[in-house]
């Protein structure tokens, strides 16, 4: 109930304990049909390491926002995040010396958590924003996700600071759900709705500051333990991220090999090491991505073969038609005609 495709986004399982438990507490919902509707096994909830797909994570928020009706639900959750719903990732933010320290080391390994969002940082004079974005190839979050990721940062920064810690600005995405008061009173501080980014501004003097419980050496014991993490989650989702990458370049005509692995962050060599230790390479993917897209496109309407041809980066229409009878002993054109019952197709 919770592969999911393979090598598509993924998040730690306990994640979403802050999830199941504001429903259960502050809603009194009971959270495991919705989990069970989504397709989720609640009982991962509580194992270490375990990672849910996005998509089904997406259908179990839409299933809590449909059955409490709270507009402010992502807001709710993010409050009562706790640094346990993130495994080694929470307990190395507490160790963390100041918060700036903590930042970064999410900025690190924010994919432990998540593959399907990115974390980004930028300066702005004496300002610091962080902001939540979904990662590439996957759709927009849902909104009340993007609102809880920074409602969660917000807390996670006052369990290890002081309770009345609060950025200077928080923009969502969201329109106003005509709840500005609940925003803005969890936040202490101005709310922008219809924002281009989810973000936030913090000060950098405040998060310079030294924190009562830094550990410098508890810290780095789990800076160990989350590079472990990260590397097997990148080595697990390196061929999702090729194939995500094909498909966003072919019809560019840079679906390289080298354009793929410099995007990765990777040499040639180190991406080639990678995808063997997935038991395949670039050009057995290359082809199985253009197979795979090449029935989707012709499958959809108002395309010429020709079109078809373009969009998966060949040169000309007969070496796409060759590769299309290699991978199916068909051409594009009987492929067609199978599809609309016999109708030929535009060339």
């Amino acid at each position: 109930m919770t592969s999911g495709p393979r090598n598509e986004p993924t998040s730690l399982a306990s994640m979403s304990g802050a999830l199941a438990e504001t429903l259960e507490r502050h809603y009194g919902v009971d959270p495991r049909p919705l989990y069970v509707r989504a397709g989720l096994n609640p009982g991962m909830i509580g194992k270490a390491g375990a990672r849910y797909p996005f998509s089904a994570l997406r259908k179990l928020w839409q299933e809590a926002a449909e059955t409490t009706g709270d507009p402010c639900l992502g807001l709710v959750v993010g409050r009562h995040l706790r640094p346990g719903n993130t495994q080694v990732l929470g307990f190395a933010w507490l160790a963390s010396s100041t918060l700036e320290e903590a930042l970064d080391r999410w900025l690190r390994y924010h994919r432990v958590a998540s593959t399907a969002a990115v974390f980004r940082r930028r300066l702005e004079n004496d300002l610091a924003v962080y902001s939540f974005d979904a990662a590439s190839g996957v759709r927009p979050l849902p909104v009340m996700l993007g609102e809880a990721s920074l409602a969660a940062l917000v807390a996670m920064c006052r369990r290890a600071s002081t309770d009345d810690f609060s950025p200077l600005w928080v923009h969502l995405r969201r329109q106003d759900p005509g709840q500005r008061t609940r925003y803005e009173e969890w936040f202490q501080a101005p709310v922008e709705f219809g924002a281009e980014e989810n973000a936030i501004a913090l000060q950098i003097a405040d998060i310079r500051q030294p924190l009562p419980a830094g550990n410098p050496e508890l810290a780095g014991e789990a800076d160990k333990w989350l590079a472990r993490m990260l590397a097997q989650v990148d080595e697990a989702e390196v061929v999702g991220q090729v194939r995500e990458l094909l498909t966003q370049l072919l019809s560019s005509g840079h679906a390289t090999e080298r354009e793929i692995a410099g995007r990765l962050n990777r040499s040639v060599s180190s991406l080639q090491r990678d995808l063997r230790k997935e038991g395949t390479n670039f050009r057995s993917l290359l082809q199985e991505t253009r197979h795979r897209l090449a029935e989707s496109l012709l499958s959809g309407e108002g395309r010429s073969i020709g079109q078809v041809a373009f969009l998966l980066g060949y040169s000309d229409q007969s070496t796409f038609t060759r590769a299309f009878r290699r991978w199916t002993g068909q051409s594009p054109g009987q492929y067609l005609r199978e599809e609309a019952g016999g109708v030929a197709p535009p060339a």
